[in-house]
């Protein structure tokens, strides 16, 4: 049984880690079906298990065949058009209000006007509707916009997609994983209306209903408004509430965890239902004739935990713990004792089978890491054994801490993997949060649900709101108190080795949580006393956990320029990275305040370099997209000056209230400086009268020289720019191998005598995918293919890395040609 879940389970991730769909698939199956006719009957389990693994391998690829044609052919002839659109709304819709409100949707499409039998009827669509602040939202009908409605809206929609950067997140994964075909936005139009609507009758619809029933009660509630995202969060899985300051508390203090309703949440409802339903079966003899207890007490648990799950939308985590919390509970009802470990891996299995690119998600390995080593370390264990008189707090306190202990040491490397850091507060704030919500928190939550649900307004309730607030505002004070204590590992992935490093760690931590019956011990006797040991695995473990000290980060050699393009959307960043210095040019966009790209792109790729803070931070201009993340990148990592071709309007954002800030300098033609060995050079604009010019042309020009190869950096200048520059300079002051391409493929650059100039190998356009504006231009694009200018762009390759290959010439790589997942490449 293990072994052909193993086989299953290995199939599975193969089929959804292969680069490709179809073609890899064929291969495979070619190579092992005349494996399977070849081998003789003897060995009939071989074949059982070969198939399997081929069943896994077919099925991961049939979805992702089925994902494809979902979103990338359903989406063929409809992107970018405006269509009518009538289809019901699904979930709960999510309303953020700032300088505009904005209201986003889930819409599972009936039918598009004039697109008969489309592939996207019956798909979920993600939609945003964008209205003015001084448009009130009963004008627009947003205030009863509820789920299971059915309306007629106009749609622009675009084809899923999302940043495709180093150890970025991955959002058109995600978007896969939720089941979305398509995303896009609500156009603004008299046609838009709520048509009549009948009830869902489903048991989704059901769900949905009641969980945005609930929502409505708790805003009306009077709780505060930490107190009530939290409560949100542990009752109907819904995060929208939870902002920035609140996630980064929780993962500074670890905690993250506590409020996604994942294993430890289903497990402690079907817990107190198994206990609440035997106990009433044996208080009500006649059930008792049926079945026995037992079997009554856990159809009860199951029962709750489908409908706690149901409540927090089904989401991943509540889907795995839900399938190990129904395995467990059909053995126990057929009667049949299964191992602990067939269990974990049939849950494993199912997971796995209902979506196979679980696998993708971090909270499948953290969660299903957690289980295993819970598993792993209490397997062969010596039980504790109590007299009568002391069952004893002590021995319960014990495996408490013993839990505790193998979570937090065994996750080590995956969090570490996952997030570049540790602290020594996360073990700390789990061994006190852990508890305090799974024993007192999580059923005063649902007290609390269910007394605002019936009678919010008496006496009773308001106790209960006021008790539950109270609640949360104790545990919020322990995490910003633990909140303050230092990071005490930083582990970039660009260290050397990191990978066998992290693997070696986690060879380490099982074999030190491994059961020490299975190790001799190194035994003394002290003076008139018994001998004591030491287990010897602690000696192994600790020289396989020291290469995570000497993952040292991959320093370049002197005179070397590493350039990584950032992939922003519509707008510009690069990193450049020289032996022991950081330089950036531009930050990229402020799309909303929930998404920056200098604090939610360019810090965590800092972070996952490990780089603790920036040399030099250059804005070449004003304009949005390239300064918008300037503020949120400041927030987040230090830096030593700032230079720019607006700094005056740089100087005047509130961000410079703090004293820590560096001054804006402008940039200036002549400005140059060194950083090991590579050189930096601005060509643009001239000293005398930086703001005479139109804002693009007002862009730092920057030449970045290094050993082997050059780049230059124009902005967004146009074309009078680029004679201007001609005219005053040299060609071999503007001469470069690779050029990011100006005003990002714009009409108004790029012109033929500027690229004559430039000479470059590699032509870089940083646009977003599908950009309104149609950048980069077909036009521009055949003056670079004219003068056989390679060109790479972000909204196709994703971010793009320029080293030095081992001739010295400039060699770029694609990230989305590195990643190992098949829709990167759609």
């Amino acid at each position: 049984m293990r072994k052909g879940l193993f086989a299953m389970i290995a199939g599975l991730f193969c089929g959804s880690y292969l680069p490709t769909l179809l073609p890899a698939f064929l291969v495979i199956s070619l190579v092992l079906l005349p494996v399977l006719c070849v081998l003789p009957a003897r060995h009939l389990s071989i074949r059982v298990l070969i198939s399997l693994f081929v069943v896994g391998v077919v099925w991961s690829q049939w979805h992702g065949q089925r994902l494809y044609q979902n979103t990338v052919i359903a989406m063929q002839g409809v992107a970018g058009q405006t269509l009518l659109v009538q289809g019901r709304v699904r979930g709960l819709p999510e309303t953020t209000s700032g300088s505009r409100a904005i209201i986003r949707f889930d819409l599972e499409v009936i039918e598009i006007k004039g697109k008969k039998n489309s592939l996207l009827e019956k798909q979920r669509l993600r939609l945003a509707w964008y209205h003015s602040s001084r448009e009130p939202l009963l004008e627009s009908g947003l205030e009863r916009f509820e789920p299971g409605q059915i309306w007629q809206l106009q749609l622009r929609l675009k084809p899923l997609r999302g940043l495709s950067n180093p150890g970025g997140f991955d959002y058109h994964g995600w978007l896969l994983r939720e089941g979305y075909s398509a995303r896009g936005y609500v156009v603004n139009s008299t046609l838009n209306q709520r048509l009549p609507y009948e009830p869902v009758t489903d048991m989704g619809g059901y769900f949905e209903r009641w969980r945005y029933t609930l929502q409505q009660h708790l805003a009306d509630s009077g709780l505060s408004d930490t107190s009530r995202v939290v409560v949100q969060a542990l009752l109907l899985g819904d995060k929208s509430g939870l902002e920035r300051h609140h996630w980064k508390t929780l993962q500074a203090t670890g905690t993250h965890h506590l409020l996604v309703v994942s294993g430890l949440h289903i497990g402690l409802v079907a817990t107190l239902a198994f206990m609440v339903g035997s106990l009433l079966s044996r208080l009500l003899w006649l059930p008792l004739k049926v079945w026995p207890a037992p079997l009554w007490g856990g159809v009860c648990s199951a029962l709750s935990a489908w409908a706690y799950s149901g409540l927090t939308g089904f989401s991943l985590p509540t889907q795995r713990a839900l399938v190990m919390v129904l395995a467990v509970l059909l053995a126990l009802l057929w009667r049949r004792t299964v191992p602990v470990s067939v269990a974990y891996l049939a849950a494993i299995c199912v997971v796995l089978l209902l979506d196979p690119l679980a696998g993708f998600s971090a909270s499948f390995w953290l969660s299903f890491g957690a289980a295993g080593l819970l598993l792993y370390g209490f397997s062969g264990r010596v039980p504790f054994r109590v007299d009568n008189r002391s069952i004893t707090w002590r021995g319960l306190w014990l495996k408490w801490g013993q839990a505790q202990w193998l979570i937090s040491v065994g996750l080590l490397p995956a969090l570490l993997f996952w997030n570049g850091e540790t602290s020594i507060a996360a073990p700390l704030a789990n061994i006190l949060a852990v508890p305090y919500v799974s024993l007192l928190l999580l059923p005063l939550v649902f007290v609390c649900g269910v007394v605002v649900t019936l009678s919010g307004s008496n006496e009773f309730g308001l106790w209960v709101i006021l008790l539950t607030d109270h609640a949360v505002q104790r545990l919020w004070q322990l995490l910003l108190w633990f909140e303050q204590w230092p990071v005490v590992f930083t582990f970039g992935q660009s260290a050397t080795l990191w990978i066998p490093a992290t693997v070696l760690a986690a060879i380490g931590v099982l074999i030190l949580l491994s059961p020490r019956a299975l190790w001799p011990h190194w035994c003394f006797r002290p003076a008139g006393k018994s001998p004591k040991g030491v287990p010897l695995n602690i000696f192994p473990a600790l020289c396989l956990l020291l290469p995570l000290l000497f993952a040292t980060e991959e320093k370049l050699p002197p005179g070397q320029l590493r350039l990584t393009i950032v992939d922003v959307g519509q707008g510009l960043a690069v990193l450049m990275e020289t032996t022991s210095h950081v330089v950036i040019y531009d930050v990229g966009e402020r799309f909303s305040d929930n998404f920056d790209t200098g604090r939610d792109v360019l810090a965590p790729l800092l972070k996952r370099r490990n780089h603790k803070q920036i040399d030099t931070l250059v804005i070449s201009h004003r304009d949005r997209d390239h300064a918008g993340g300037f503020a949120g990148l400041l927030e987040e990592v230090s830096v030593k000056r700032i230079i720019s071709g607006d700094a005056a309007w740089l100087n005047k954002q509130s961000h410079h209230e703090r004293n820590d800030y560096p001054w804006v300098q402008y940039c200036y033609r002549g400005q140059s400086w060194q950083y090991d060995g590579v050189v930096f050079e601005m060509l643009s604009p001239t000293a005398l009268l930086p703001l005479a010019r139109e804002t693009n042309n007002r862009s730092c020009v920057l030449k970045v020289s290094g050993k082997d190869w050059s780049v230059l950096l124009p902005g967004d200048i146009e074309s009078i720019e680029e004679r201007r520059l001609l005219r005053q300079l040299s060609p071999a002051n503007v001469q470069a191998d690779i050029l990011i391409v100006p005003h990002h493929g714009s009409a108004s650059s790029s012109s033929a005598a500027f690229l004559a100039a430039v000479q470059p190998q590699h032509a870089i356009v940083s646009a977003g995918y599908r950009n309104r504006f149609g950048h980069p231009r077909p036009e521009v694009l055949a003056r670079y293919r004219e003068k056989q200018i390679q060109v790479w762009r972000t909204d196709y390759h994703g971010a793009l890395i320029v080293s030095s290959d081992e001739n010295g010439e400039p060699a770029v790589a694609g990230q989305r040609t590195r990643a190992l997942a098949y829709w990167q490449r759609w």
